[in-house]
């Protein structure tokens, strides 16, 4: 199918926000691995979180030319559909598993500046809580018809879990995230107070490595859209929570990798 409307727009916003998490990740490893030469955890956690978004954003642009985004009444054949719902199936499986990826990463990094034992528990805690929903909400949206295929064939000969419940689910897991991010954006603030180095350099740290409280405004915006999961019109209806889990994890990534580019300017 051609490109137009809503099809178009997730693909230049998957595309644009994937390229700039692209550049930020990149310097990240190059700061990492050639100047500190301390490759940790976190970074090899990060680049993973960015493969997966990159695999997203090629089943955003995949599924967009499939017909993700258009009215069914736009579809010319059932099979058009089918793979329509299949790339769309896939890429909220990939999401999840990129944007939970993403926030053990950036606790693993703070988890260095920390010195108190409240702040270690606040991240460990954040690091169970993001990989505890995260599997759920995974295996929910994996495994929520049986046979897997009756999500994308719509056969009528399998079954699938009631839509409410997958609903609810992502609420929880939405809110989750929210407050995960809230944390991961509000305690370096707590953490660089404590550093022993000059205020400016104090307050540009910390405004660096509380970006990613940006990343929960996108989780937050997508929480009001979540209803539209049992929407008739699925594939168009859809759109705005495609378009803010893009936007969440490529804003996850770039702000934990900005946060670790400091040395680039010195």
């Amino acid at each position: 199918m051609p490109l137009e409307g809503r099809s178009e727009a997730l693909v230049a916003v998957s595309v644009v926000v994937m390229v700039i998490s692209l550049v930020t990740v990149s310097f990240r490893c190059f700061v990492r691995w050639r100047i500190l030469k301390a490759f940790g955890w976190d970074d090899t956690l990060m680049v993973l979180a960015m493969a997966l978004d990159i695999v997203l954003t090629a089943c955003a642009i995949a599924g967009a030319k499939e017909g993700v985004g258009r009215h069914f009444v736009d579809f010319h054949s059932s099979e058009d559909l089918h793979h329509a719902m299949l790339w769309w199936w896939l890429g909220q499986c990939l999401y999840i598993c990129a944007s939970g990826i993403a926030k053990v990463s950036i606790a693993l990094a703070l988890l260095r500046l920390s010195v108190q034992k409240y702040q270690r528990m606040i991240l460990w805690t954040v690091m169970g809580a993001s990989i505890c929903i995260s599997l759920i909400f995974w295996f929910l949206m994996l495994l929520q018809c049986h046979p897997v295929s009756e999500f994308w064939e719509r056969t009528g000969t399998g079954k699938c879990l009631n839509t409410d419940i997958l609903i609810n689910v992502a609420y929880v897991y939405s809110g989750i995230c929210a407050i995960c991010d809230f944390a991961l954006g509000l305690l370096p603030i707590d953490l660089v107070r404590q550093l022993q180095i000059n205020p400016k350099t104090k307050m540009a740290l910390g405004a660096t490595l509380s970006l990613g409280c940006v990343a929960s405004a996108a989780v937050i915006l997508r929480i009001p859209c979540l209803h539209y999961y049992k929407d008739i019109d699925f594939l168009y209806s859809t759109f705005s929570i495609d378009i803010w889990s893009f936007i969440e994890v490529g804003l996850g990534i770039t702000a934990g990798s900005l946060a670790t580019l400091r040395p680039l300017f010195r």
